[in-house]
């Protein structure tokens, strides 16, 4: 795969992975995160999947939200929340009325998983890891 298509994948599995970027989740980050394009080019020059890229990408783009964006109530119902989902069972799940960043994390987990299972990531935690640990430092004392 050349450069071109690799950065067509990595945009196309990053809407996947999150759906809340929208149509286009290329013009979304990138106007957030302007290095996000020399980083897929990293991703690609380091032979990542597009998938592992765009787990990496949107990992780093819910943390940067939750740091600078979400006020530490929403951190704290959010964290209530996931501990709550992450401890049902699927069947439980489906169809828990979850606070809507939950329900989006919670989906994309489901993906990494998928993911996971078709050997196109190694970490498939990476993102629920990665959105706990933002929002458990937000919730520290200084």
């Amino acid at each position: 795969m050349d450069l071109s298509s690799y950065r067509i994948e990595v945009w196309h599995a990053v809407g996947t992975l999150w759906k809340g970027f929208g149509a286009d989740p290329e013009a979304v980050i990138t106007k957030m995160f302007p290095q996000a394009s020399a980083f897929v080019d990293e991703m690609f020059d380091r032979k990542q999947t597009p998938e592992s890229a765009s787990l990496q990408i949107v990992t780093n783009v819910l943390g940067g939200y939750i740091q600078h964006g979400m006020p530490v109530e929403q951190k704290r119902a959010v964290l209530l929340e996931l501990h709550k989902v992450t401890n049902m069972s699927f069947e439980e799940a489906q169809g828990y009325p979850a606070l809507p960043f939950v329900a989006h994390v919670v989906a994309a987990w489901q993906v990494a998983q998928r993911w996971a299972a078709e050997g196109k990531v190694d970490a498939p935690t990476q993102l629920l890891d990665g959105v706990i640990g933002s929002l458990a430092a937000g919730l520290e004392r200084p």
